[in-house]
């Protein structure tokens, strides 16, 4: 497969947003079924999420035995690799979704 790069700001930050909901929910679920109750997942969701997209954002320093890692956030959409040109922002994203997600 040949994938074509494709600088399209509107859609990475839907396909972002996409991403950022599926973690939260993923970490939510774990949590409730590990027996935390709702008040303490919730906040535990936000706080674990934040972290993880602070790694992918390149906000936080990634390194292991002198090698630094700087993570690139693109998705794939058929024979597209969508990207914005730079770091992504879904740490940003974060209590928004998790907000709305709680609302329900």
């Amino acid at each position: 497969m040949d994938l074509q790069p494709n600088l399209n700001l509107a859609k990475f930050d839907e396909l972002q947003g996409i991403l950022v909901n599926e973690l939260l929910k993923t970490i939510q679920v774990k949590l409730r079924e590990a027996g935390l109750e709702e008040d303490k997942s919730n906040e535990l969701t936000g706080a674990l999420a934040f972290s993880i997209t602070c790694l992918f954002d390149g906000i936080a320093a990634v390194e292991s035995n002198g090698t630094e890692v700087h993570p690139f956030l693109a998705f794939q959409v058929d024979d597209e690799l969508v990207h914005c040109g730079e770091n992504s922002n879904m740490h940003e994203l974060i209590y928004d979704a998790l907000g709305k997600l709680n609302r329900g």
